[in-house]
């Protein structure tokens, strides 16, 4: 069944461009009670018919106060329509209040003493609209929505993570 879906959706066209770079505001829930805001980007490679997807999301966790930097390596297979589906590796640096207060600059960097390191899976999916404005933009920008679950198999924090990005695509590149 996999290999039907993924088979359909490498054989349709996905963004003329081969570069992307995405840009948003995302907000997130953790279980059993974590809430998150943050800002997220996107780097999207073309590679044949589908896409390598890196992406880095920093953002604040409430009631614990604590700074989630997200990073995500995988892949994106997508749909003339505008639906995406993505897979890939997970990896969090959670940062306590009382870090991000003593050494702001390494807790973003990932690198101060007491962050909880994370790593784990995650799958997505959403919508890239069609290029808007030809005249202004030369059909480069988008908008889009994003919606993830990522599993992190540990005791350090919350199991799993849900959440959702509104997006603005830009292309880059020539298109073919």
């Amino acid at each position: 069944m996999l290999s039907l879906v993924f088979g359909t959706a490498l054989a349709l066209e996905p963004a003329a461009h081969p570069v992307t770079l995405v840009g948003g505001t995302s907000v997130s829930y953790g279980t059993p009670d974590s809430m998150g805001v943050g800002s997220d980007g996107r780097l999207l490679v073309r590679v044949g018919q589908a896409q390598v997807d890196v992406a880095a999301r920093e953002g604040w966790a409430f009631p614990d106060s604590r700074l989630v930097g997200a990073l995500f390596f995988g892949g994106r297979w997508s749909w003339a329509s505008g639906v995406f589906v993505r897979a890939g590796f997970a990896h969090n640096h959670e940062v306590p209040a009382e870090v991000v207060a003593a050494d702001p600059f390494a807790s973003v960097l990932g690198a101060a003493d007491g962050i909880r390191h994370r790593s784990g899976l995650a799958v997505g999916s959403g919508w890239v609209s069609q290029p808007l404005g030809d005249d202004f933009t030369n059909g480069r920008v988008r908008l889009g929505l994003d919606l993830e679950v990522s599993a992190f198999p540990d005791d350090n924090g919350p199991v799993l993570y849900t959440g959702g990005a509104g997006q603005v695509h830009l292309a880059l590149g020539s298109a073919d």
